[in-house]
């Protein structure tokens, strides 16, 4: 989605926890954003930002025949009071809603509070993984709106990988450029339409472990024991998914080599 005014509308923890803890009432107009670099593979960046996310259309449909401004100064006090500092650019946007504090229309706001599958749009990887927690993206990142492990295997193996390069664009080179993972492209990842189920299983296995452990090992201490052991058990992981994947696109042996020696 596009904010339109991002040192306004998102903001840090801090300020997120302050609001809560003052107004929490508020609660259903904060949301987590993640923008494209916050997606990593099978996990999230630990670093958070929170959208505030006043809808097009939403003060009106809640203030009954109460003055607008009025009603939302008086139901949510800090949030008003933060924006206030942005009032003069916020109103000289031209893509907002029917008032200063509102963001624009955004038609796809429903799929937001939907579990979904989501990936980042410049990357030199396949970066996809999934949400539960009713995150907002920012332009720089994109839905699929559904949650399947199968799928997600799929998305993050190395087939897909080799043949996504082969397709994308690529801003740069092929060593120092990243690949445009965009709607364009994506939609044209050949995905098997039906696999055995103990192929399906196994796939599926690794990536519900992969999820638990991609966090653990984010947050586990660079270099440590406990970093490593985490690594090693995602690259086992990893290769499990993209055995299963070749099988799926019945490789040949020559192209299975080619696709898992990570060439592109």
């Amino acid at each position: 989605m596009t904010i339109g005014l991002n040192e306004a509308f998102t903001i840090s923890p801090a300020i997120y926890q302050r609001i809560l803890r003052l107004n929490p009432q508020s609660k259903p107009i904060l949301h987590r954003v993640l923008r494209g670099k916050d997606i990593r593979r099978y996990h999230l960046s630990e670093e958070k930002r929170y959208l505030i996310n006043i809808p097009k259309g939403w003060t009106r449909q809640h203030c009954g025949g109460s003055e607008p401004e009025e009603w939302i100064r008086q139901q949510h006090p800090e949030i008003m009071r933060h924006l206030d500092q942005f009032s003069e650019k916020a109103k000289k946007r031209g893509d907002k809603g029917d008032f200063w504090w509102e963001l624009r229309a955004c038609a796809y706001l429903d799929e937001f509070h939907k579990p979904k599958t989501i990936y980042t749009d410049i990357s030199h990887d396949n970066r996809f993984t999934m949400d539960h927690m009713n995150c907002h993206l920012t332009n720089s990142a994109y839905i699929i709106p559904k949650c399947d492990l199968f799928l997600l295997g799929i998305l993050n193996s190395q087939t897909v990988l080799y043949y996504f390069r082969h397709i994308s664009s690529n801003l740069g080179d092929k060593q120092s450029g990243g690949l445009r993972w965009i709607h364009q492209f994506v939609s044209r990842i050949p995905i098997p339409p039906a696999a055995p189920d103990d192929h399906r299983q196994a796939i599926e296995r690794a990536v519900r472990q992969a999820l638990e452990l991609a966090p653990q090992e984010a947050a586990a201490l660079r270099g440590s024991h406990e970093q490593q052991q985490l690594r090693r058990r995602l690259d086992q992981l990893d290769a499990e998914i993209d055995e299963a994947v070749c099988e799926l696109y019945v490789l040949s042996t020559e192209q299975k080599e080619r696709v898992l020696a990570k060439e592109s």
